[in-house]
């Protein structure tokens, strides 16, 4: 389509027609002409937004999880998203639809409500990029954690996985994956919202601070809670932490699974790792402890006991993203 806003009947029936889920929290929702929206709910807020570049299939669903990890990550309960969606002209009211389908089915599967946004085709862009933005609500007796020396380092679920399904669609050709790994695949993008696990570490009252796993992958997510929290970090991983379709993939196009994108993993930092990997396992979450805090300064891994410092980088995906 040219480059432009949807028209008004073009909006309401790929867009708004389509939210049906709703907030009791949401005043004035989504709507033909308005300019914002607007929410009332007691206590703190906390806000967060994430665009989605890398994936065009369930871009919808996937921006929608992403931002709600992150606000649940926060200690947050995610109420209300705004969406940005940013077409080339090679798409057209169809693809819009397709992509709102897919955002609602997702906020609706959190009780989450899109509350507004905005919808373009440009030549800006020659591949779709929908933005979110995300806001929940903190329960009153919120208090951030500060981690201490000895503290346990868990990562939950597969690493890699958003990465993984990302690159399978990117590099289809050279991959050339059966149609059980292409099913496993389509397993992997439903897992990469990490609301479940946020909500067991809220519930279970254990101290903890939590980081999602995004974008630099689990290495890049350990440098960045070092650096944000001021603390030392040493780590180990093992093979065990990626599945063996993620290591094929990594292995044939020459990436570092540990460097890769892995939004549905959460970092968790606790003084009480069994417990909190036992409390995550009677939900049916995969959790490993990988390593600890200590009283170094950065962030380490460790391998056959050489210390290797670990800096935050570029994620792998985007040197593999068209080639």
């Amino acid at each position: 389509m040219a480059s432009g806003k949807l028209t008004g009947k073009s909006l309401r029936e790929n867009v708004l027609d389509l939210l049906k889920s709703r907030r009791k929290e949401v005043l004035v929702g989504a709507n033909l002409g308005g300019d914002t929206a607007s929410l009332l709910a007691e206590g703190s807020f906390c806000v967060h937004t994430d665009p989605i570049t890398g994936a065009t299939e369930e871009i919808g669903s996937l921006a929608i999880k992403v931002v709600l990890n992150d606000i649940s990550a926060g200690f947050g309960e995610p109420i209300a998203v705004l969406l940005t969606l940013l077409l080339p002209e090679s798409m057209d009211e169809s693809d819009v639809k397709r992509i709102m389908l897919d955002a609602e089915r997702e906020a609706e599967n959190w009780n989450v409500e899109i509350v507004g946004g905005h919808t373009e085709f440009t030549d800006a862009v020659n591949r779709p990029i929908v933005n979110a933005v995300g806001i929940g609500k903190r329960a009153g007796n919120y208090k951030p954690y500060a981690p201490k020396v000895g503290d346990s380092i868990i990562v939950t679920k597969n690493l890699a996985l958003e990465g993984s399904f990302i690159l399978a669609e990117q590099h289809a050709k050279k991959l050339s994956l059966s149609q059980g790994e292409l099913d496993e695949l389509r397993h992997y993008a439903e897992s990469t919202s990490v609301m479940r696990e946020a909500e067991v570490v809220r519930l279970s009252g254990l101290p903890a601070l939590m980081h999602d796993i995004t974008e630099g992958g689990v290495l890049g997510a350990v440098a960045e809670i070092s650096d944000i929290a001021k603390i030392g970090i040493q780590i180990e991983l093992t093979s065990t932490l990626v599945s063996e379709l993620t290591q094929k993939i990594c292995d044939t196009l020459g990436v570092n699974p540990y460097r890769l994108i892995s939004s549905g993993s959460m970092l968790i930092i606790t003084p009480n790792g069994q417990k909190m990997s036992e409390l995550l396992a009677t939900k049916g979450i995969k959790a490993t402890i990988i390593g600890k805090v200590t009283d170094d300064a950065g962030a380490y891994l460790s391998i056959a006991n050489e210390k290797i410092k670990i800096i935050a980088e570029p994620d792998a995906l985007y040197r593999k993203i068209g080639e």
